[in-house]
């Protein structure tokens, strides 16, 4: 397949993905399409990415950055008949790429729908450890950068991840370095 990313789509663009959208909220009852206006304010703040295919949208992602560090995908779609051929791996791990070169170190989602788990989870999304601030259990997280130990590197080198409250995690070890 022919894929390529845009990080910078075209209005024209953009009223094509809400036209396959539309078609397939008309045809199925589910999908995106009645988040239009959000994906459009994710536009209008440069915060979409597209997927091409031979110079035709077919996929999108919304996103935004979170304390320099963390990129939050809000909405991922590709159109329904490019599903299950690789277009959303390779949006995704083209967009995990394109945010790894700007300092980005790990992806946060909140997985919706439910049905979408299985494609994260084999990408290599991880469950959210549970603590207060995050019950849900379709909170998911992706580290774009490889993990390792303290040896390999100097302090400054490391990002420490605790698994607890922050008014105790001066008392515990890092869970993730």
């Amino acid at each position: 397949m022919n894929y390529k990313l845009n990080i910078k789509p075209s209005k024209e663009q953009l009223f094509y993905i809400k036209a396959w959208l539309s078609q397939e909220l008309e045809e199925t009852g589910e999908g995106f399409g009645h988040n239009f206006n959000i994906i459009k304010d994710y536009f209008d703040r440069n915060q979409l990415i597209l997927l091409l295919y031979e110079s035709q949208s077919i996929g999108f992602t919304t996103w935004e950055i979170i304390d320099e560090i963390v990129l939050k995908i809000d909405i991922a779609c590709i159109q329904s008949k490019f599903r299950f051929k690789g277009a959303g791996k390779f949006m995704i791990q083209e967009t995990f790429e394109y945010f790894k070169s700007k300092g980005v170190v790990v992806t946060e989602l909140f997985c919706q729908p439910r049905s979408s788990e299985n494609f994260w989870k084999s990408i290599g999304f991880i469950d959210m450890p549970k603590i207060r601030f995050n019950q849900h259990e379709l909170f998911l997280y992706y580290p774009l950068i490889t993990p390792y130990s303290k040896s390999d590197s100097s302090e400054n080198d490391m990002i420490e991840l605790w698994n607890c409250e922050p008014h105790i995690a001066s008392t515990k070890d890092a869970k993730w370095i």
